[in-house]
């Protein structure tokens, strides 16, 4: 993921967690795994956009799968990033998805990228934040009913 508007920390964006509230309210319970141990409702106030996306993705990849029945679902990723050795916004996610789950990571992704441009949009108008390998033009519904 490359962040292109200069936002690459949460503090930066001043209406986060009133978004989140209201389009992705179950972040708020999800586990994170961070260098001061602080929950993730905690870590959003300042933490970098990567991480974010990250959550947001693991969270809709929750989402999905469970509207597909299944129950007691369980996703982990991780979130890498080294502006010392490539340019300034670009992070690495990793999520541990399998061939299985392959559609609904896509799906989870696209509805990711659309809520990531959403919440940016506040920060930077009318700008690409996210660089990635799709071409979609497609309006994306940014609430999965549970």
């Amino acid at each position: 993921m490359e962040v292109k508007c200069g936002c690459f920390d949460t503090s930066k964006i001043s209406n986060l967690s009133q978004i989140l509230k209201q389009l992705l309210p179950s972040i708020f319970c999800c586990e994170c795994f961070n260098n001061k141990n602080l929950p993730f409702s905690k870590e959003l106030r300042n933490t970098e956009t990567g991480h974010l996306f990250e959550h947001i993705l693991l969270e809709y990849m929750c989402k999905i799968k469970k509207t597909e029945g299944f129950e007691d679902v369980e996703f982990k990723g991780k979130t890498v990033w080294d502006w010392n050795v490539e340019r300034e916004g670009t992070f690495h996610i990793e999520v541990n998805a399998g061939l299985p789950d392959k559609v609904i990571f896509e799906k989870a992704l696209y509805l990711s990228i659309a809520l990531m441009e959403f919440i940016l949009n506040d920060f930077h108008e009318k700008q690409d934040y996210i660089c990635t390998n799709r071409n979609a033009e497609t309006t994306l519904p940014l609430v999965i009913e549970s």
